[in-house]
């Protein structure tokens, strides 16, 4: 019924590799080893646009108010930790 030919001498569907693979990927940010964000980059983001990009979110931006950031550690696609005093 329906098609001429049988569905099992037809080919199986192909799938293109590229088209699986994400270009953005959710960072954690953290504050003092806390989370307190999380974030949407692409994957080939800068350190720096990076760093920026965390520092604007609302929550991370009340925490680190008025405090001296010691360190800034970047775990590649992982995370952002602010060490602040």
């Amino acid at each position: 019924r329906g098609g001429a030919e049988s569905v099992f001498d037809e080919c199986f569907p192909s799938h293109d590799e590229s088209l699986v693979i994400d270009d953005t990927v959710s960072m954690a940010i953290q504050v003092n080893g806390k989370l307190r964000g999380t974030i949407d980059v692409a994957k080939n983001i800068d350190k720096d646009a990076l760093l920026i990009a965390a520092k604007l979110q609302d929550n991370v931006a009340l925490h680190m108010k008025d405090k001296e950031i010691i360190k800034e550690i970047v775990v590649p696609e992982r995370l952002v930790n602010f060490v602040i005093k």
